[in-house]
């Protein structure tokens, strides 16, 4: 793919993070042969959840948490998770869930360009930065989702520039 390299967001910072607990939207997101069509998806389930941001209990701060579960070889589709962390369980509001992300080390990047360069940046990191510094994705068995994605306040959504900072769980 052209584009930013990966050199633009630089070696991965490796991070241990205890459990997470969050609380959104999931989404099963169909995968076909335009990509495009599979991040508007994506992009339209936070246009349902941003409105809805005010209803999830007991929140631990404001960062907004996309969560790429683990994809099965063979299969033609993911599922994506939307929210935010919370302290605790609490009633959810209609339509809600809860993810559960176990304890887990991370190698962890700041995407440096727009919303529109994401995808760019997952294929430099899964594609060229993660095998070249030697480090495995954890799989499945772990628990462990594909990555998970931190919008903070460096985020801004009206330029869409800022982040997220990408966290991918490895093994061991």
């Amino acid at each position: 793919m052209a584009g930013t390299s990966a050199a633009t967001f630089g070696p991965p910072r490796l991070a241990r993070h205890g459990r997470i607990l969050l609380v959104g939207l999931r989404q099963r997101h169909t995968v076909a042969s335009d990509l495009s069509a599979v991040m508007d998806g994506v992009e339209n389930q936070w246009v349902r959840f941003r409105p809805r941001i005010k209803e999830v209990p007991r929140t631990v701060n404001k960062d907004l948490f996309g969560v790429l579960l683990k994809v099965v070889e063979g299969d033609a589709g993911f599922d994506y998770f939307c929210g935010m962390e919370v302290l605790g369980l609490a009633p959810l509001p209609e339509g809600f869930c809860a993810l559960e992300i176990p304890p887990l080390h991370y190698a962890v990047f700041r995407h440096t360009g727009t919303a529109d360069d994401l995808l760019k940046t997952y294929f430099d990191i899964f594609g060229k930065v993660l095998p070249e510094a030697g480090l495995t994705v954890a799989d499945a068995k772990s628990g462990a989702p594909e990555f998970i994605e931190r919008f903070d306040e460096q985020y801004s959504l009206e330029t869409r520039t800022g982040g997220p900072e990408i966290m991918v769980p490895l093994s061991g």
